[in-house]
């Protein structure tokens, strides 16, 4: 594993010292995003050679396939979501922040398709903008929902968060146009009657619900081309002890779940455009689903935890992912080349 850091000169005690900073990004690049570029190619060398991956397949917007034209090449392709969770080593990290092994966790998305160009080609096209949606880096589902989630589930959220769930999701997504995502008319998950047992869980027991709505640019005057391949989602942890981290855990078993959708220029044909919905898990492995504080209900934070990785469960321990997490649905636009 590679080590990444930020370098700061204290040239009065002639000390260099190293110190970690964490985010979640969604963007093309990490330009900017770290003071030291060694820091910033660390991190982009370690998504290649992560610890934990997956990959799904999935058939982007297939439901509207017959009504694009003959020389379409969205219709009948097929692209890959991979997921990514590394360890990192940082040996040298700022003995103020170290810890007995330090290291630092990474977590990013991409996707790849099998046409040549960037994804707007992939998308016949299209320079609308690409709309997502994604539970906020926070929010933390029960574990019987993550235990769902199994080897061969591939990108399907239905056996997941249940087909109701799923549709009603879908139903109430905000419909995009050339312009923009028309992110004001977004939903709260966690709102949704359909989705009380998932969400609506976390909701309640986490005193708060976010989702993460960005926008990327497909058009002519963004950024950032987005190639097949390239990482659009950076989930950078604080530093960390040891391997089998609270964070580690937590990325790694998680479900990561992604609403995509963008305006296809369809027109009235199919009637109104609705969103995809994707599912994934790096890791796979079944979780303890014992309720340590006899709440009712173990959230897979907890579960981790309980898994025996982290030795006695504290709820009070359990990391960013077990406390409040914003009550409001965040945008962010970026705009992209």
């Amino acid at each position: 594993m590679r080590k990444a850091s930020f370098i700061l000169g204290l040239p009065v005690l002639g000390v260099t010292a190293i110190t970690w900073q964490s985010f979640a990004l969604w963007g093309l690049t990490l330009d900017g995003a770290f003071v030291d570029d060694d820091a910033r190619d660390a991190v982009v060398d370690a998504s290649r050679n992560p610890t934990l991956s997956r990959s799904v397949t999935f058939k982007p917007f297939e439901q509207y396939w017959e009504f694009l034209p003959d020389s379409s090449v969205l219709r009948d392709s097929e692209w890959t979501w991979r997921i990514n969770v590394t360890n990192i080593a940082a040996p040298d990290a700022d003995p103020h922040n170290a810890t007995e092994d330090t290291h630092v966790v990474a977590a990013t998305y991409d996707f790849t398709w099998p046409v040549a160009g960037n994804i707007s080609t992939a998308l016949d096209g299209s320079t609308s903008p690409l709309c997502l949606a994604s539970l906020g880096e926070l929010v933390d589902l029960p574990v019987n929902i993550t235990n769902a989630y199994t080897d061969g589930t591939g990108s399907d959220c239905a056996p997941v968060l249940g087909q109701d769930c799923v549709d009603a999701m879908l139903a109430q997504a905000p419909v995009p146009n050339a312009r923009d995502c028309n992110m004001t008319s977004t939903v709260l998950w966690s709102s949704i009657p359909e989705c009380r047992g998932s969400f609506g869980v976390s909701s309640r027991l986490q005193d708060g619900f976010s989702v993460s709505t960005p926008a990327f640019n497909l058009s002519a005057t963004a950024n950032h081309t987005w190639e097949s391949g390239q990482g659009f989602y950076w989930d950078i942890t604080e530093l960390v002890n040891g391997t089998a981290s609270q964070d580690f855990l937590n990325l790694g078993n998680k479900v990561h779940i992604l609403m995509m959708y963008t305006d296809l220029g369809l027109g009235n044909s199919g009637g109104l455009q609705r969103p995809q919905l994707l599912c994934s898990r790096a890791n796979v492995t079944e979780l303890p689903d014992k309720d340590a504080n006899g709440d009712g209900v173990t959230l897979t934070g907890e579960a981790v935890l309980e898994s025996g990785a982290l030795g006695i469960f504290e709820r009070g321990a359990a990391s960013r992912y077990l406390w409040a997490a914003w009550a409001t649905v965040s945008l962010i636009v970026l705009t992209l080349l």
